[in-house]
């Protein structure tokens, strides 16, 4: 458990799926985020919840991940980065979900795209990011 310090407190209205709207408070915290090789490092304004979504897939197809490394693009939550451990016990865990305003002045203007895929790798100032869908493990990539 990261120990910050709690900034503030704020009220946030949550919309919910068929329009119910639930009103709670949120602890704000000022985090340092930091690119695994240390080049690039940044402050952001967070807010604490318990838990952000559901987990979201990685990336098990060993054929795809050898096509994106063939490109150099290593993505974060493949693989433990030396001392750098990114989740606690479960590698789906989802610790950090950035907002637009945040995550658009990270984008750098590298753009990969796999034709036939319905893929592409974004490259961020905190490293490489996939945006799509990937298809089944039977498939190419």
């Amino acid at each position: 458990m990261l120990k910050l310090e709690n900034l503030r407190t704020e009220k946030i209205k949550h919309g919910l799926l068929g329009g119910v709207e639930m009103s709670k408070n949120h602890n704000r915290y000022r985090l340092n985020l930091s690119s695994l090789d240390d080049k690039f490092n940044c402050q952001i304004e967070a807010m604490g919840q318990t838990k952000i979504c559901s987990s979201l897939p990685m990336i098990k197809n060993e054929k795809c991940t050898k096509v994106l490394e063939s490109k150099g693009i290593y993505i974060s939550d493949v693989r433990q980065h030396g001392d750098h451990c990114l989740f606690e016990e479960n590698p789906e865990e989802i610790h950090l979900l950035l907002g637009a305003n945040t995550a658009v002045c990270l984008f750098t203007e590298r753009i990969e795209h796999f034709p036939g895929h319905e893929i592409a790798a974004f490259e961020t100032k905190l490293g490489w990011t996939l945006i799509g869908r990937l298809k089944s493990k039977n498939n190419s990539i």
